[in-house]
C-alpha cells in the first residue's frame, strides 16, 4: 500500500482531513495481484483498525493470496444455494426471483459460457438490486463515512461488484449473510443468474 495513501486514511479517520471518497477510490487497486508482503499486511491491519465489524473482512483480505482447501462440486453448489437464499430476502423483481427459485441449473468451467450469463440483463438486474440495497444501508442507514469510503474502494480489489457488496455487508454487520459468496471467491468459484437459474463457474484449476 502506498504510504501516503495510508497516512491520508489515518488523517481522515482521525478527523484531520475532510471526507473525500475519490481520495481513496484506488487504495486497493493492484494490491492483490501478487502475494501480500508483510508490510502490506501491516498496512491493512492499520487501515481496518478504524472500522467496526472489520475482523472478517480483514481476515479475508489477508488470506486472498492463500489457496483455500479444495471443495467438492456439490459443496460449491451448496454455497451458491445458500447465497441465493440470503439474496432472495432483498429481491423484489419477479423475473429475478423466478430465476432464483430455479436454483443451480449448470456447473461449468468455460469462462466464455459464464460471461454470456454474467452479462445477461437478468444478472445485471440481480447485481444492481444487491448494490442498491447495500448503498442504501451504507449511505442512508449506517451514517458511517469511513464505511462509505471503503465501500467505494472495494471494487478495486478484483473489479467484482458482487465481491464489493459482500465485503460491505460484513463491515455493516448486516443481517444479510454474504459470507457464502466470500467463501466462493476464495474457492475460485462464481455464479450468475439467467432465465434457467444459477450458472456456477469453477475457474480454479
Amino acid at each position: 500500500m502506498d504510504q501516503e495513501e495510508l497516512k491520508d486514511w489515518v488523517d481522515f479517520c482521525e478527523g484531520r482531513v475532510s471526507h473525500d471518497s475519490a481520495r481513496f477510490s484506488q487504495v486497493f487497486l493492484g494490491m492483490f495481484a501478487e502475494p501480500l508482503q508483510e508490510q502490506d499486511k501491516s498496512d491493512l491491519r492499520k487501515m481496518f483498525s478504524y472500522l467496526p465489524n472489520s475482523s472478517r473482512v480483514l481476515e479475508f483480505l489477508l488470506q486472498m493470496g492463500t489457496r483455500a482447501a479444495d471443495r467438492s462440486e456439490e459443496e460449491i453448489v451448496n454455497l451458491v444455494s445458500q447465497d441465493l437464499n440470503e439474496m432472495r430476502r432483498i429481491m423484489t423483481d419477479p423475473g429475478v426471483l423466478a430465476a432464483m427459485e430455479l436454483g443451480v441449473s449448470e456447473v461449468v468451467r468455460d469462462r466464455e459460457r459464464f460471461q454470456q450469463s454474467r452479462t445477461s440483463l437478468l444478472n445485471r438486474e440481480f447485481i444492481q438490486a444487491i448494490g442498491d440495497y447495500f448503498r442504501e444501508e451504507v449511505y442512508r442507514r449506517s451514517g458511517n463515512k469511513k464505511i462509505a469510503v471503503i465501500h467505494d474502494s472495494f471494487y478495486g480489489i478484483a473489479n467484482d461488484l458482487h465481491l464489493k457488496y459482500a465485503l460491505t455487508a460484513s463491515l455493516l454487520g448486516s443481517n444479510i449473510n454474504c459470507g457464502h459468496y466470500l467463501e466462493l471467491y476464495k474457492l475460485g468459484a462464481d455464479y450468475s443468474l439467467d432465465e434457467k437459474g444459477a450458472l456456477v463457474l469453477i475457474y480454479r484449476k
